[in-house]
C-alpha cells in the first residue's frame, strides 16, 4: 500500500532535489504557501497554485489547479484528474519545470506468493457456496472445464486491469478485487485439468458468486463521471464558515434552487453550526473556477438531518444543479463532486487568488437504511455537504462524515428524500 510520494527535480537548479508528498493533497506552485514551492522563469512561470498532488486511496492523482500553462504529464497535457504511475514526468507548463514521480511504499513485512488473506477469503468463499450443493438431486449444471472457468476469471482480471489504468478513484477497492481474482486463479490452477464434474461445478459458483459480488465494483469504475459533472460543476461551491472564536473550517454546499438573483445552496448542517447549536459568525461561498467569495446567511436547518439550507445574492444568480431525484439502490454507482483535502484558509492563501477546484469521484452504494446511505469509496475532509449524484446527474444524497477506522472508504450520506424535506418543509 502506497502511503507517500515522492518528487525528484530532473532539471534547474535544483535538479535531483527530492521532494517527499505525504499529505493527502499536496499544491506545487511558486507562491511561498504552497506545500511545495517551485519557482519558475520568465520564459516558463509557474503559476502560484499551479498543480496538486491528490491520494485516493492507493493511488495518486494528478490535477491541474487552473493555472496559465497548464499541467503536462509525459509530454500530454492533463485536463481531468489522472492517476499517477511510478516514473512519469509532470511537467509545470510545457515549458516548465519537471518532476519524476515515485511512490513510497509503506514498510512490510516479506512474503511470496498469493496473500493468506485473499486465500483464506476465497476458500471460505469456496465451502460458501458449498463442494457438493449443485450436485443435489434435481439439478442438472451446465458441464464446466477448468480452462472455461480460468478463461472467466482471466476476463474479469482483465476488466479489473482496465478500470484501474483508467484510474477510477477506487483505488483500494480496485486492488482488493485484483488480489481476490489472483487468489481465485490459484485455486484453478491448483485444480487437476481433469477434476471431478462436481468439483468443477463447485469451482463454477464460487466464479459466479466472485463475479456477482464484483459487478457493482466494475459498474462504479464505468461511471462517466465527465457526463456526470457536465451541468452541474458550476453550481458546486466551497463553504467557508466562521465560528466563535475565529476559527474557519470548510464543507462542501451546491446550489440547489435560484430565484432572480437569490440561490440557495446545500451543504451540512454540522459545517455551519457547532456541536453546541451555535450558529457561524460569517458564512462564505466561493463557487468552483472562481476566487470570489460571497457572503451567506443560513436559511434554516433541517429538523433531524444533518442537512442546512443557505441563502446568497449573487447579480444575475448562479447556475443549479440539475434536479434531486429517487434512489439510489444498494450496488449502484454514484459519483461526486467536492472539494477534499486540508485547504489553505489563511488570508494570504493562494487560492485566493487563481480559484478553487473541485474534483470528481465516484462509488457504490452498499446499503440504504437507518434514513441514511452507505457508499464504499473516497472519503475526507472537506467533502461535508457534497452532492451525491446517479449517473444521470440528479442528486441523490449528501455526504456528512464517514466510519471511524475505515481510512475515508466509508461514507455516509443523506437521502434525497431529507433534500427536498429541507427546500420545501412541511
Amino acid at each position: 500500500m502506497t502511503v507517500g510520494a515522492r518528487l525528484v527535480r530532473l532539471d534547474g537548479p535544483a535538479m535531483g532535489a527530492q521532494l517527499e508528498v505525504t499529505r493527502s493533497l499536496a499544491v506545487l506552485g511558486s507562491h511561498s504557501s504552497a506545500d511545495h514551492p517551485i519557482a519558475g522563469t520568465d520564459a516558463a512561470p509557474v503559476s502560484p497554485r499551479h498543480a496538486a498532488l491528490i491520494r485516493s486511496g492507493a493511488i495518486w492523482l494528478l490535477r491541474d489547479l487552473q493555472s496559465a500553462t497548464g499541467t503536462w504529464l509525459n509530454g500530454s497535457r492533463i485536463v481531468d484528474d489522472t492517476p499517477l504511475n511510478e516514473g512519469d514526468e509532470i511537467r509545470l507548463g510545457a515549458e516548465g519545470p519537471a518532476l519524476r514521480f515515485q511512490r513510497v511504499p509503506a514498510p512490510a513485512a516479506k512474503r511470496s506468493g498469493t496473500p493468506w488473506s485473499a486465500i483464506v477469503a476465497v476458500s471460505v468463499l469456496l465451502v460458501a457456496v458449498g463442494w457438493w450443493s449443485l450436485g443435489r438431486p434435481g439439478t442438472e449444471p451446465e458441464p464446466v472445464s477448468r480452462s472455461a472457468l480460468l478463461a472467466r476469471v482471466d476476463s474479469l482480471a482483465a476488466q479489473l486491469d482496465s478500470a484501474q489504468r483508467r484510474a477510477d478513484r477506487l483505488g483500494s477497492q480496485l486492488d482488493a478485487a485484483v488480489t481476490e481474482m489472483a487468489a481465485m486463479r490459484g485455486v484453478l490452477l491448483d485444480a487437476p485439468p481433469r477434476a471431478p464434474t462436481t468439483r468443477l461445478d463447485s469451482l463454477a459458483a464460487a466464479v459466479r458468486e466472485l463475479a456477482e459480488r464484483q459487478a457493482p465494483l466494475l459498474r462504479a469504475a464505468n461511471l462517466d463521471l465527465a457526463s456526470m459533472a457536465a451541468g452541474n460543476q458550476d453550481a458546486i461551491s466551497l463553504v467557508l464558515a466562521e465560528r466563535v472564536g475565529g476559527e474557519v473550517v470548510s464543507g462542501t454546499g451546491f446550489a440547489a434552487r435560484r430565484s432572480g438573483d437569490t440561490t440557495w445552496v446545500v451543504t451540512s448542517r454540522h459545517v455551519v453550526v457547532d456541536s453546541e447549536g451555535g450558529a457561524a459568525n460569517r458564512l462564505g461561498l466561493v463557487f468552483n473556477g472562481t476566487a470570489q467569495n460571497f457572503p451567506a446567511t443560513i436559511e434554516r436547518t433541517h429538523p433531524s438531518a444533518d442537512l442546512a439550507l443557505l441563502r446568497v445574492v449573487i447579480r444575475g444568480g448562479t447556475p443549479v444543479v440539475r434536479g434531486v431525484g429517487a434512489g439510489p439502490t444498494p450496488g449502484e454507482p454514484v459519483g461526486t463532486i467536492t472539494f477534499p483535502g486540508e485547504l489553505d484558509l489563511s488570508p494570504g492563501a493562494a487560492w485566493r487568488k487563481v480559484g478553487v477546484a473541485a474534483s470528481s469521484f465516484s462509488a457504490i452504494v452498499t446499503a440504504v437504511e437507518g434514513g441514511r446511505l452507505q457508499l464504499d469509496g473516497y472519503g475526507a475532509v472537506g467533502m461535508s455537504g457534497s452532492p451525491v449524484f446517479r449517473s444521470d446527474g440528479m442528486v441523490v444524497g449528501v455526504i456528512f462524515g464517514g466510519a471511524i477506522g475505515a481510512g475515508g472508504r466509508i461514507v455516509f450520506a443523506e437521502p434525497g428524500a431529507r433534500i427536498g424535506e429541507l427546500l420545501d418543509p412541511p
